[in-house]
């Protein structure tokens, strides 16, 4: 019954220190899986040694040719595209996601990034339809390729930060993608020394 919060704030604002703390430590904890931190329209935020792992060849690209967003992280073929397997359909769910977001919201900027993801080829012409139809929620599985045609498989998992997420500013998300089999993806210990602007 409350109306949502239209002013949105600053996660670098010195009155967010605790909950920068908060989520800082939660993607530590996280490590060695890939995990970040953005705003619902996939702004990202702030990272752990995982994510850079995972993006380590096209880590320059953000922020100069590849927007800092998890959404064209996942649709760029500069980014994880080139690796991912079924990605018409976990593109499809991510439009339809992102959709929900701008009607809910009426936020600009939720629509400016799904203008954006529109403008990648590929895109399926029925994406509605069909993304209506996959099993997404606030996990999904996907699947990426390593070297030659081997592939991982991940479990995807985003966490609302707070108890209110659709009130409360600033709304974040905490993303993290766990690999299916451990053993195969590096070991934290191996991970140190993986430096990036936006490392908790």
């Amino acid at each position: 019954g409350f109306f949502p919060d239209k002013v949105k704030s600053d996660l670098s604002a010195p009155e967010q220190r605790w909950l920068r703390k908060s989520v800082a430590l939660r993607l530590r904890d996280l490590e060695p899986a890939p995990a970040w931190a953005s705003d619902p329209c996939g702004t990202i935020l702030m990272v752990n040694r995982g994510w850079i792992q995972l993006n380590q060849d096209h880590l320059h690209l953000f922020g100069e040719e590849l927007p800092n967003n998890a959404y064209h992280m996942y649709f760029s073929n500069q980014a994880l595209r080139k690796r991912l397997l079924d990605w018409e359909d976990l593109a499809c769910a991510l439009l339809v996601n992102l959709q929900q977001e701008a009607l809910l919201t009426e936020d600009p900027q939720a629509q400016q990034v799904l203008d954006e993801l529109m403008q990648y080829p590929g895109i399926p012409e029925d994406w509605a339809q069909r993304g209506a139809r996959v099993p997404y929620s606030s996990s999904f599985k996907i699947r990426l390729l390593r070297d030659g045609e081997e592939a991982d498989t991940f479990i995807a998992i985003n966490n609302t930060v707070g108890a209110t997420p659709y009130v409360r500013q600033p709304r974040l998300l905490v993303s993290a993608i766990h690999p299916m089999e451990p053993a195969r993806w590096p070991a934290k210990a191996a991970l140190e020394g993986l430096q990036h602007p936006l490392l908790y």
